[in-house]
């Protein structure tokens, strides 16, 4: 009969604990974002693992092994859900400094990115070969923002004749588009629109306020920014 006592070995709960706090121990993420949850896993753990030495009641001893094993599930949890928001935040903070790099500015309105080299020779629709870089760092943006969407909008000032106007902001907002969809963005994310003078930021009485007028914007949608674009 001793012998046979002897043979029973650990309580099967105690033995599920143990290896529940083990594998939490050995999970890297644990050790790094929940390390007072392990311990108090490792603590319950102790205390069960003593109980059942001792020889103490069953159910008690039942009960403080599973204590240790939702404790060791605890700590993963956390360690998950830790890991998690680190990542979030290292996400935003990526974003912020590639918004930084685009000139970003956050408005009532949202995010406004100005990409003052983004140029259209006068009356014309087409970019400037000095265009293209600021577009190129955009597109690059996008590329790692995948579900963000992209309304291209064109705007011209009051000079000329309203359905010229019209057709050029069109023509403008499309320029950029394909540019974009050149360079890899699909073109199931990008959609252009122009509205002419209608539109205007300023009054077209002046020099200044006209080619404050002449732009391009381009709202991303999904991360709300709005990025203007200036015309010659």
């Amino acid at each position: 009969l001793v012998l046979a006592g002897c043979a029973i070995g650990p309580d099967p709960q105690v033995l599920r604990a143990r290896n529940a706090v083990q594998t939490a121990r050995d999970d890297q993420y644990v050790q790094a974002y929940a390390p007072t949850s392990l311990r108090e896993a490792e603590q319950a753990l102790t205390r069960a693992e003593q109980a059942d030495a001792r020889g103490g009641d069953q159910e008690e001893v039942d009960h403080l092994a599973y204590l240790a094993e939702q404790e060791a599930a605890i700590a993963r949890f956390r360690a998950l859900e830790e890991r998690s928001q680190q990542q979030l935040a290292t996400t935003d903070e990526q974003i912020e400094r590639e918004l930084e790099q685009l000139r970003a500015e956050r408005t009532d309105r949202g995010v406004v990115i100005t990409v003052e080299d983004v140029l259209f020779e006068v009356n014309r629709a087409e970019l400037r070969s000095g265009a293209q870089a600021d577009l190129v760092r955009l597109a690059d943006f996008l590329d790692q923002n995948p579900n963000s969407t992209v309304l291209v909008e064109g705007h011209t000032d009051n000079s000329g004749n309203a359905e010229y106007n019209l057709e050029l902001s069109q023509l403008r907002a499309q320029s950029v588009r394909d540019f974009l969809v050149a360079n890899g963005v699909s073109p199931l994310r990008v959609r252009s629109i122009g509205y002419g003078e209608t539109r205007p930021e300023a009054p077209n009485d002046n020099v200044a306020g006209r080619q404050q007028n002449r732009r391009v914007e381009i709202v991303i949608e999904e991360v709300e920014p709005i990025v203007r674009v200036r015309s010659g």
